[in-house]
């Protein structure tokens, strides 16, 4: 199994592979945890899925946009989403909104050839920044680097978005060459050492409260399995996920203290209405993106029903 995260987070995903072994009673094991590029670059997951290189793999559809538009969709829910409980909600197997996990499953399928297992929540982001602010309007003209979906998201404050390969980040922020960046929460931020380049943190409002990724195997290979052991597969996913937040959410705090006593680090509240306004902006995005293809319309449409459940829209 190939995950797309770094060797030091390999594991977090020990915990799926021994739940897998436990609950099917060693039918399903996993030989080996690889990290991003170990086996296969991270662009060519879903072929080597199909090959035979990898039985499973851990990716993000943001990685598919290209491919697969409505995978833009999916991952904007992890910021329309004020927190996990709301992201679990529409992401529930049985509940009123899984025809979008259906939808999702379909695509991955029909265009990719991979089977979508189940998604995962795992760390949240934020926005680290050199200089502080007190409005959003107050990043115009600023370098950043953030991801493509959330960018279209800030696109209304005239920041300045950067290509700077991710290697470069830690350099780029420590020479000013970059005055900020969007990458996880206080947990993974300091394994990144962004406290030791930035001084600011926005607490509020939290950029993507739920980063999105999904575990996917070939769809043959899923196809051959048992129908026990499909749902012993799904179920050690979703534990691994609710397993992986958990350990996020609780250093997030333990960080961030951390790096505020002992590093001068800065946490920014925006005002609620400054709030509102990254939701609105949010909510314009998700039209726009509706407006790409069939599928992210009937997606769209879907994560509207969740956001007028939750008084969002």
């Amino acid at each position: 199994m190939q995950h797309w995260w770094g060797a030091g987070e390999s594991w977090l995903f020990e915990d799926f592979a021994e739940r897998l072994e436990a609950m099917s009673d060693g039918r399903i094991v996993i030989e080996q945890l690889v990290p991003d590029g170990g086996l296969v670059p991270t662009g060519e997951l879903h072929h080597a899925l199909q090959s035979g290189v990898l039985d499973i793999a851990f990716d993000s559809g943001v990685l598919w946009t290209d491919i697969m538009p409505v995978c833009s969709v999916e991952f904007l829910t992890g910021l329309l989403s004020d927190n996990v409980e709301m992201f679990w909600v529409l992401y529930n197997e049985d509940w009123a909104y899984k025809e979008l996990l259906q939808i999702l499953r379909r695509e991955y399928r029909e265009v990719e050839g991979v089977q979508y297992i189940a998604p995962h929540s795992n760390d949240m982001a934020t926005l680290w920044l050199t200089e502080p602010i007190s409005k959003l309007e107050d990043l115009k003209g600023r370098k950043l680097w953030i991801d493509p979906i959330t960018s279209q998201c800030l696109a209304p404050t005239g920041f300045v978005n950067s290509v700077i390969p991710p290697e470069e980040l830690y350099t780029s922020l420590a020479s000013g060459i970059l005055e900020g960046v969007i990458w996880c929460g206080a947990a993974c931020g300091w394994d990144m050492g962004w406290h030791e380049v930035t001084s600011y943190y926005l607490e509020k409002p939290r950029m993507q409260p739920n980063s999105i990724s999904v575990y996917t195997m070939s769809a043959e290979k899923w196809d051959a399995l048992p129908d026990d052991l499909k749902a012993i597969i799904r179920a050690a996913a979703w534990e691994n996920a609710r397993f992986v937040r958990t350990h996020y959410a609780f250093h997030e705090k333990e960080r961030l203290n951390v790096m505020v006593k002992d590093y001068g680090m800065n946490v920014l509240d925006l005002p609620d209405e400054e709030v509102d306004k990254y939701r609105r902006w949010q909510v314009e995005v998700l039209d726009e993106l509706m407006e790409v293809d069939d599928t992210s319309r009937q997606a769209g449409l879907i994560v509207k029903e969740w956001l007028k459940a939750y008084g969002r829209i």
